[in-house]
């Protein structure tokens, strides 16, 4: 599972590639880590509005995302609506140094690291 996000986060739309994204925030960015929800809702809005989809960097869907990487096919707001009404939870997290989106089950635990170092004394 990927580290959480602690900066800021603006949302944005892309006309060249049709695509809602979120990138890091500036100093005037009102969103932070901690409004994932709210960050989502006003995403779905955006992509309702503009008539756009989101794109695979900035919002993954447990288990949708690797099927539509092997069609090629976009996330959608149906996608979104589908995983939200399985129960699943907005988090915001790291990618690439960047925010990103991760829509996971509720009981979904962070992955502890296991360390290939072992402490004597």
């Amino acid at each position: 599972m990927a580290k959480p996000w602690k900066g800021m986060v603006e949302i944005h739309a892309s006309k060249k590639t049709g695509n809602v994204f979120l990138a890091e925030g500036g100093a005037d960015a009102t969103l932070t880590a901690n409004d994932a929800d709210n960050i989502l809702r006003l995403s779905m809005e955006a992509a309702e509005q503009y008539k756009m989809n989101f794109n695979r960097w900035s919002f993954y869907i447990l288990h949708v995302n690797e099927a539509l990487r092997a069609s090629g096919e976009p996330i959608t707001l149906k996608h979104v609506k589908a995983a939200l009404a399985a129960g699943m939870k907005p988090r915001v997290v790291e990618k690439f140094k960047k925010p990103a989106i991760h829509l996971l089950p509720v009981d979904a635990e962070p992955k502890k690291r296991e360390s290939n170092i072992i402490k004597i004394a």
